[in-house]
């Protein structure tokens, strides 16, 4: 299946829920019914966010290197080791080296980390379909949702939510 595409590229979370409701063609009272469900999601496919492109390892650990201070001892390397001062400048470079590793380690373990909780995330939500708000909740993750079911929210309400699960 395809990633979801809104229906045309505007600022949806500046606009009221009714004018929302109203542009995705749906009765929020009545909200959608399964066929159009159905419908939807095999028109603009699951409503699942775009994650962005992994950068590769080689390049993670390179840019570990790219930082003014970095630069700044990089240059004392060459300019010690250009003197004469082999020991001093291979501490140096060390030094540079050493952090790098350290660096490329602790981003890599946060990443995964931060995966780990992006996979666990879930939205409890009640859904209105054909007219019947169901009694029980149910978690649904980003995927479940379709453009334009009308969804009421339990608890401290996100920021970024006006009603319509889009």
């Amino acid at each position: 299946m395809k990633t979801m595409v809104a229906p045309s590229p505007m600022a949806w979370h500046q606009l009221p829920a009714v004018e929302v409701a109203r542009v995705l063609e749906v009765e929020t009272s009545a909200g959608l019914c399964a066929a159009e469900v159905r419908r939807r999601r095999e028109k603009y496919g699951p409503n699942r966010l775009t994650s962005r492109r992994h950068r590769s390892e080689l390049l993670h650990f390179i840019l570990q290197f790219h930082q003014p201070l970095i630069y700044l001892l990089m240059a004392a390397s060459v300019i010690t080791g250009a003197i004469g001062e082999w020991v001093d400048a291979s501490v140096i470079f060390g030094v540079v080296l050493v952090n790098a590793i350290v660096g490329y380690l602790q981003e890599a373990k946060a990443e995964k980390a931060i995966e780990a909780l992006a996979r666990m995330v879930l939205t409890e939500a009640t859904v209105r379909r054909e007219g019947v708000e169901k009694v029980h909740t149910f978690y649904m993750n980003r995927e479940t949702g379709v453009s334009g079911r009308p969804v009421s929210w339990r608890g401290p309400r996100p920021g970024f939510a006006d009603g319509v699960c889009r």
